[in-house]
């Protein structure tokens, strides 16, 4: 993990396991995302203002989760933590029991 949380800990996760394909959050605390970055936030080498003043980076680790994420038939999706921070949810299919496991 590049960010740390304001604590000094990584960021931890959660599993939303609801719905027929479980929600994976990453729960982070770190110097959070503009509210209007929006899908912007995926694109590659793309920073947040926030992030081009606090943080090191290339802005493409998010560029990359989305990609495998989509190759793997999911989604995600990033929005502002209330409290700071970022919450950062991807779902991906389950495989059946009949389905051709590559």
């Amino acid at each position: 993990m590049q960010f740390l949380s304001k604590a000094g800990r990584a960021p931890g996760t959660a599993l939303d396991s609801r719905s027929a394909c479980p929600a994976h959050v990453v729960l982070d605390r770190g110097i959070g995302i503009d509210a209007d970055a929006g899908d912007r936030l995926f694109e590659p080498f793309y920073r947040t203002e926030t992030a081009r003043g606090a943080a090191t980076g290339l802005g493409i680790g998010l560029a990359l989760c989305q990609r495998i994420v989509t190759a793997l038939g999911g989604r995600i999706s990033a929005m502002p933590r209330a409290g700071g921070g970022a919450d950062v949810a991807f779902v991906l299919p389950i495989a059946g029991e009949d389905d051709d496991l590559r």
